[in-house]
């Protein structure tokens, strides 16, 4: 089973860095985070983990809020070949 893990991000950089930390070693997760016109802590974080191919960031130039956010992660999970959405 492969399960799709989705984290909107706008502030807080180590509480962001913590979130990632404590999924992204496991081999069946796909993350999806979403660079909701964050700060730019934030912003030069989510560039280091883009590089990972179990990570895939969607960048928003603004925030677009949080339910507009789930809705690109749920359209991403959709596209996916992932079994489960966290």
């Amino acid at each position: 089973m492969k399960y799709c893990i989705g984290i909107p991000c706008l502030l807080g950089v180590s509480h962001t860095q913590e979130a990632i930390e404590s999924v992204i070693h496991h081999a069946d997760v796909e993350l999806v985070l979403i660079d909701n016109g964050a700060e730019q802590s934030v912003k030069e974080l989510l560039s280091v983990y883009e590089t990972l191919p179990n990570v895939h960031v969607i960048h928003n130039p603004e925030n677009i809020f949080v339910n507009p956010a789930w809705n690109q992660i749920m359209e991403y999970f959709l596209d996916s070949d992932c079994d489960y959405l966290m």
